[in-house]
């Protein structure tokens, strides 16, 4: 049972894309299955690793503890607390089966592409076909006074997900991972650019700014990275930054000859446009929030997205406002004291361990303008799992081959 267990975690994506089609195609919610299996294994990864506790695995035990018990600093809804634990919390045990050093989990990374590429392949063809069954529900969503730029904000390439996250994110990742490497060991895939060609184009159509801006800082992050280091690929890589940059000429030119002035207005507006200062101004968004703001917080789930469904107040655009409020500044602080520590790791041992460095400090940019630790769609338990990766290696037994992001055993 345990194997079958550790098999089935370690195909995630595929059961997470699966159930989402269902809910999709049926409107029926299996996500309680994916959440069960990640209790039964996260406890069972934590049974495996409780003989090598460091100060990270105490900070995580603190944390699910603490948010555990912060309903009891607040009064309120009780679903909320539930919703909470359910959509947030559990993810956290992602952690754990990060840290274990289970064979069935070293591929884990490797086997997101497949599912992935499903979801770009599909979005793309949803996106450009548009049938009315698909985009109707989207449209009914909006009010009646809905104007241009709204209609095409609901309409971004979702593929099967209500929103535009999870592809968004998932492109990115599946750029980042396919062509680092690619960069930090010269290794390459089948039809390796037409996959990133469809990537890229997902990365586009999903209009996620935050996901784009940081693939560009990447690019530049790793160039620099590869010539420092004189890595075997940093040659390939300055192919891809010539293929890349001549993919988004063309692919702009094309969309502004035939995809309408319309759409093209709206990509320039989320493309270029000016929001001032964006971090004082989310800041400023939540300041009827601020009255929430203590030692110990309101209670886990007070303010996540489930608020919205019950009329309640609900802070769904800034990560951090939204933890602050919730767990108080304790919270905040232990998240980000698990967050730097991995960070600090990650970057000593950066060759090793850069794709969980990128995927990590890509969510710490997301939490600006989104909250994607409360939500699977947004890939929670992606990020829960490169930190348990990150604690589990040791450069001292040799692990470069047994835990890095590529899966080799």
């Amino acid at each position: 049972m345990k194997k079958n267990l550790y098999r089935l975690i370690s195909n995630y994506y595929w059961l997470y894309f699966f159930v989402s089609l269902i809910v999709f195609v049926t409107h029926k919610d299996l996500n309680s299955v994916l959440a069960a299996l990640t209790i039964f294994v996260g406890f069972v990864s934590i049974m495996q690793t409780k003989k090598n506790v460091d100060v990270l695995d105490w900070l995580v035990v603190v944390y699910i503890l603490y948010a555990l018990g912060s309903y009891f600093f607040s009064s309120y809804d009780f679903e909320l607390y539930y919703y909470g634990i359910r959509y947030q919390l559990i993810f956290t045990l992602f952690y754990f089966i990060g840290r274990d050093e289970n064979r069935f989990l070293l591929r884990f990374y490797d086997k997101f592409k497949t599912p992935m590429l499903w979801a770009f392949v599909s979005g793309l063809i949803l996106y450009f076909w548009s049938p009315s069954w698909y985009i109707q529900p989207k449209l009914d969503l909006l009010p009646t006074w809905a104007n241009t730029y709204q209609i095409q904000e609901a309409t971004r390439l979702s593929s099967i997900w209500p929103h535009a996250y999870f592809c968004g994110y998932s492109a990115l990742f599946y750029l980042m991972y396919l062509i680092s490497k690619k960069v930090v060991r010269n290794e390459s895939e089948k039809y390796f650019a037409l996959k990133i060609c469809i990537a890229l184009s997902t990365l586009f159509f999903a209009q996620l700014r935050v996901s784009i801006a940081f693939f560009v800082a990447f690019i530049f992050v790793l160039y620099f990275y590869s010539e420092k280091k004189r890595l075997p690929g940093r040659k390939p890589l300055k192919k891809i930054v010539i293929v890349l940059s001549f993919f988004c000429v063309v692919a702009f030119f094309l969309i502004f000859q035939n995809m309408g002035g319309d759409f093209t207005t709206y990509v320039a507006d989320r493309s270029f446009s000016s929001d001032g200062n964006f971090i004082l101004k989310r800041i400023h968004m939540f300041d009827s929030f601020l009255r929430y703001v203590d030692i110990n917080g309101q209670g886990l789930g007070r303010f996540g997205h489930h608020a919205l469904t019950m009329g309640k107040m609900c802070i769904s655009d800034n990560e951090y406002m939204r933890v602050l409020c919730e767990l108080g500044f304790i919270g905040l602080t232990i998240i980000m004291l698990i967050v730097v520590l991995s960070l600090l790791k990650a970057v000593r041992y950066f060759r090793e361990l850069h794709f969980e460095f990128f995927v990590i400090c890509f969510f710490l940019a997301a939490m600006i303008g989104a909250a994607p630790l409360e939500m699977a769609m947004q890939q929670n338990f992606l990020f829960w799992f490169c930190i348990g990766k990150i604690r589990t290696f040791n450069p001292q037994r040799g692990e470069y081959e047994i835990v890095s992001c590529y899966g080799h055993v």
